[in-house]
């Protein structure tokens, strides 16, 4: 089934694991006394638009598989 059919925001434990993975994420890029422990450093806007680019692309590859599945069936 697809993610738009199911709907993106469907499952509210799931919204909560996202939020708080996004939130973690922040916290270790971001604060100065995280960052020699998990060897991270402040992001450009450049740079998060890749992170987020690439974090998209598992779902957009997985949604074209299934078009394309249902498509030849």
């Amino acid at each position: 089934m697809s993610i738009f059919r199911l709907g993106v925001f469907s499952n509210k434990y799931m919204q909560y694991a996202v939020g708080i993975s996004i939130l973690l994420l922040l916290l270790v890029v971001n604060l100065p006394f995280l960052q020699p422990i998990f060897n991270t450093h402040f992001l450009s806007l450049t740079e998060w638009l890749v992170v987020l680019g690439l974090a998209i692309l598992p779902a957009t590859a997985e949604e074209l598989t299934k078009l394309y599945i249902r498509s030849r069936g």
